[in-house]
């Protein structure tokens, strides 16, 4: 298990009205990516879509505070989870893909 890596995005937003209204969305197709770059707060990873990259499993708990890394470790591969309240707001979180390092 040390060797595998997530790729995961977010969408982080104010409110949690705001999360609940951007998952239905995502419900009804609306695009992950689409939806980061016109709503999400956090400005790192807007322009790219919401894409935080690749983590190792590892570093999970370094990387994301709680909340948001217990999410990302419920989801499997094109999963999105329902929205997680973190100190910086609402996350609504895809998990991409997962790959193991050789």
């Amino acid at each position: 298990m040390g060797n595998k890596e997530y790729s995961v995005r977010h969408i982080l937003v104010e409110k949690e009205s705001e999360a609940k209204s951007i998952a239905a969305k995502l419900k009804k197709g609306g695009k992950f990516d689409k939806l980061a770059e016109s709503n999400s707060k956090d400005a790192g990873s807007r322009e790219r879509g919401g894409d935080l990259g690749w983590v190792p499993v590892g570093n999970i708990p370094t990387t994301y505070v709680k909340p948001f890394g217990d999410a990302v470790m419920k989801l499997t591969k094109g999963q999105i989870s329902e929205p997680v309240q973190s100190q910086f707001g609402w996350h609504i979180i895809k998990l991409e893909d997962t790959r193991y390092l050789k």
